[in-house]
């Protein structure tokens, strides 16, 4: 997702999978499965966060990851449930 405030966005950005909260002074916070990963210049916001849901969904198809579920007790991947 990408959420357009600093003062919302953080709170959004916790139940995301990737998440980007645009904030002033051309920095930007980065958010991966709910937590504060990273932040990132306007330049590089575009191509980084594309890089970033592509490998993730990547991921989920190979089944090495699952979609972030903010309200999960525990994150399995199939092949960890499956066992």
């Amino acid at each position: 997702s990408v959420l357009g405030c600093v003062v919302n966005g953080p709170g959004e950005a916790r139940e995301t999978d990737v998440g980007l909260t645009c904030g002033g002074n051309g920095k930007h916070m980065v958010y991966l499965s709910g937590v504060k990963a990273h932040t990132i210049e306007d330049e590089d916001t575009l191509d980084h966060n594309v890089r970033l849901v592509e490998e993730k969904a990547a991921k989920i198809e190979a089944g090495d990851a699952v979609a972030f579920d903010p309200h999960a007790q525990e994150q399995k991947t199939p092949a960890e449930a499956a066992e």
